[in-house]
């Protein structure tokens, strides 16, 4: 190996490893209570960069709400993207654990604005689950029943029915993504039953 080649995988070595600080500071500010954007020069701070460095590697609000949703999804690298009904059931019952282990960054994506503004950004799960619904809307004759059962099993597999269950009726992740799963299925049964032709009639 070259002394040129060396270096310059030391460099993105070094490189990645500051952008990952930065990110893992930034994301620290996620739940900060009536936070409404990042401070730039704490992050720095925490970091143990300079403001320059920040810009540099993220030039705009855009680039930086990005990158922080990146860091985000990547607190979750075993729960699937899903685009069949089999892996919708594998988000809910290994994902709502999972957030419980994750409760403060999850919480604070769902109900700070500055947590809003990054689950944004995240342009994942959620869009990804119409796909794997489109054999069960086809199932329903009536299109505005057929967008609506599909909506309400999205809804039920997402963060803020985990969320609900939890901190307001008290649940664990395990029972509720347990649950939640199984009337997913019950929902998806009845459906591949020809039951949706009897609730749009």
């Amino acid at each position: 190996m070259s002394t040129r080649s060396y270096h310059s995988q030391l460099r993105q070595k070094q490189a990645e490893e500051t952008r990952e600080l930065i990110l893992s500071a930034l994301a620290e500010q996620l739940a900060s209570d009536g936070l409404q954007d990042f401070s730039i020069a704490e992050a720095a701070k925490v970091a143990g960069v300079s403001t320059r460095t920040i810009y540099r590697y993220f030039p705009n609000r855009d680039a930086l709400l990005d990158g922080v949703a990146e860091w985000v999804d990547q607190k979750f690298p075993d729960l699937p993207h899903p685009s069949t009904l089999p892996e919708i059931f594998q988000l809910v019952r290994e994902g709502f654990p999972e957030y419980d282990r994750q409760e403060k960054l999850v919480r604070a994506l769902l109900v700070t604005k500055l947590g809003k503004s990054v689950r944004s950004h995240l342009f994942t799960r959620r869009w990804e689950m119409k796909e794997a619904l489109t054999s069960l809307k086809e199932k329903i004759p009536n299109e505005e029943d057929g967008e609506a059962i599909c909506a309400l099993i999205q809804y039920l597999a997402m963060a803020e029915t985990w969320n609900y269950l939890h901190h307001e009726c008290g649940i664990s992740g395990q029972q509720s993504g347990k649950v939640v799963a199984w009337v997913i299925q019950l929902i998806a049964d009845a459906l591949e039953n020809g039951d949706g032709k009897s609730f749009s009639a």
